[in-house]
Formats: structure tokens, sequence, C-alpha cells
């Protein structure tokens, strides 16, 4: 994983991808990778989505790093312009 964020900023969020998320509680490797990257995120300021949290293991664990998620625990996906 290769991650460049410019001292311009261009970069104002970051996304925990559901493989890492599909993994927390289940893996130290991936879940210290979803931490990473939360603590980037917290470091420079940004917000820090994750992708897909589908069990409230998953959902505490997010919280517990301080992030927000989306995904279907919370809501069902939305038709656009709905």
């Amino acid at each position: 994983m290769v991650m460049t964020v410019r001292a311009n900023r261009l970069v104002d969020e970051l996304k925990i991808a559901m493989s890492f998320v599909e993994a927390l509680g289940n893996n130290s490797e991936d879940e210290a990778i979803a931490g990473t990257i939360a603590s980037v995120g917290r470091a420079l300021k940004i917000n820090v989505v994750a992708e897909g949290p589908e069990t409230d293991l998953q959902a505490g664990r997010l919280l517990d790093l301080g992030r927000s998620a989306q995904g279907y625990l919370f809501r069902a996906t939305v038709p656009l312009g709905a």
C-alpha cells in the first residue's frame, strides 16, 4: 500500500477499505493497518471513513479507533436522487 499526501493537501478524506474492516477483531495485521490509517487522518486533521462494517464487532472497533463508518449496518443503499 502506498499513500502520497502532498504538502498542499489535495486529500481531504481517507477511506479504510472494506477488506480491512472485515478483518477487525480477527486479524491483528489488518487491524494495525486500519489503526494506522486512522492515526494518519487524525495527524493530518482530515476525515477518515471506513467502508462497510457489517457486524457490531466491526462497528465497535471503528468507534474505538475514533472513526466514522458507512454501510448496511447503519442504513441500506439509497438510490441517487432519493
